[in-house]
């Protein structure tokens, strides 16, 4: 079983890896206000390391020491929040959010969240959760949970057995995928840096995951 478990862990981790499982976040729960527009950049995955009970440890390399990304996120009435994010060559994740207190309320900030992505040409999935924050003067400490799941078939490889069976698996692992992450909101006049480090688990077993750390930030152009 234990094997058995290895290998579905392994599968997903080749996935995360390259960049088709996004776990970061880089926002906190306050949105933009009104017509406000911040461009983004960020850094993902500068640290990957992975956690399980065995102590078996998934082989981890990458071409880049990062993954980069560049985005925007753009305020909306009522409190929403819609944004793009872009990870060369061909994954992108959208993104809408809701502050769901008042802006007057101010013990702390709630957000409803949710995120389409898609690795052109292969798969797509969506991404839904929340996050809760607390602005003291210039930080902003958040925390986020989010659940994941795939959006039509998986196109990865041909039509035999085989890569069915591993079209399937890895959908329900992604289906089964869990982050919860942390970071915090520093801002320096109109740039806000975000370090946030995510861990990723799936099928509700903590003991086999990833803890990602990177940073991002946004720049506020008005």
């Amino acid at each position: 079983m234990e094997k058995l478990l290895f290998i579905c862990f392994s599968i997903l981790m080749y996935f995360t890896i390259n960049g088709c499982v996004a776990s970061s976040s880089y926002y906190t729960a306050r949105t933009l206000e009104k017509n406000k527009l911040a461009l983004g950049f960020s850094a993902d995955d500068i640290l990957i390391k992975s956690s399980n009970s065995s102590g078996i440890q998934v082989g981890i390399s990458k071409d880049l020491p990062f993954a980069p990304s560049i985005g925007f996120a753009y305020g909306l009435p009522l409190r929403l929040e819609t944004g793009l994010r872009w990870y060369p060559p061909k994954f992108i994740e959208a993104t809408l959010r809701e502050q769901v207190n008042p802006r007057t309320f101010d013990e702390f900030d709630f957000s409803i969240n949710f995120s389409f992505a898609t690795l052109l040409g292969a798969y797509s999935y969506v991404k839904y959760g929340a996050t809760i924050s607390k602005k003291i003067d210039m930080l902003e400490p958040f925390l986020h949970y989010s659940f994941y799941h795939t959006v039509g078939d998986l196109k990865m490889s041909g039509d035999n057995s085989f890569d069915g069976f591993i079209n399937d698996l890895t959908s329900n692992l992604i289906n089964n995928s869990r982050t919860i992450g942390f970071g915090l909101g520093i801002q320096v006049k109109k740039v806000e840096f975000f370090p946030e480090a995510d861990y990723q688990y799936f099928d509700n077993n903590m003991s086999y995951g990833l803890w990602h750390l990177g940073i991002g930030l946004h720049l506020y152009t008005n």
